[in-house]
Parts: C-alpha cells; structure tokens; sequence
C-alpha cells in the first residue's frame, strides 16, 4: 500500500457534525492532520487514526497518544516494540502478534515509530515535522 486513505464520506463520519457531541482530542486531531491520517470513530464511537496494521488514539492525559499494532506475523510487533522502547515508548500491552506504546507526539523519533508501526510493514513515508 501507498499511502493511507484520505477520509472519506462513505467510512467517516463528519467531525464537525459530530464536533457538540464528542470531538476528537485537539492533540489527536492536530496530529492526524499533520500525518496525513484519516480519522474514523471504532466500535465505541472514540477517534482513531487508523492504519492497515493498527491504529492511533488519545491515551486520555491530554499530553500523550497510544499506538495500537495488530500483526499478521508476530516479528512486526517483536520489531515494533524494540524500536519504541528504544525511542523512549512507553509499552503498554505486550502480546505475542499485538501490542499497544504510549507515545509523546511532540517527540519526533516516537511519532516516526508509531507512524511506522501502524502501517503494514515495509511502507514507507516522509515524516513531517511538528510546528
């Protein structure tokens, strides 16, 4: 895959139409745009930037996002959370194929991982640099 889907109508609803009932967190919205993520509400209606092999939320604290990785192959997550601990990542959940890291969006070495991480592997893009 290229790069991810941009929204669209048809997966996702309208932010600002939903905006009085449930916004998505300024810093996960500031962060989506930047990247060039789509945002999309999962099962229990929360924002998520979504990837093809996982996906970004706010974590709560208003400081940090989680980055959740669901692999086909157990290496990815292996890989993965060796380069988020290495980057100062918080891991959160540790599975055999899946996992979830805190991360500071501010700090562009762990924005590079989770951005990597919730693509499939071997897909690469250009990081941007927060203003």
């Amino acid at each position: 895959m290229g790069l991810l889907r941009p929204q669209s109508t048809e997966t996702t609803q309208s932010i600002s139409a939903l905006g009085s009932k449930n916004p998505p967190s300024s810093l996960l919205s500031k962060f989506a745009a930047l990247h060039n993520l789509r945002l999309k509400r999962d099962d229990c209606k929360d924002w998520n930037a979504i990837g093809r092999a996982g996906s970004i939320c706010d974590y709560g604290d208003k400081v940090h996002l989680l980055a959740t990785v669901i692999a086909d192959k157990g290496r990815w997550w292996a890989t993965v959370s060796k380069e988020a601990r290495a980057a100062g990542c918080t891991i959160t959940q540790n599975g055999d194929m899946e996992g979830s890291f805190r991360l500071d969006p501010s700090d562009l070495g762990q924005a590079a991982v989770a951005l990597r991480a919730i693509r499939s592997p071997g897909e690469r893009r250009a990081l941007q640099k927060c203003a």
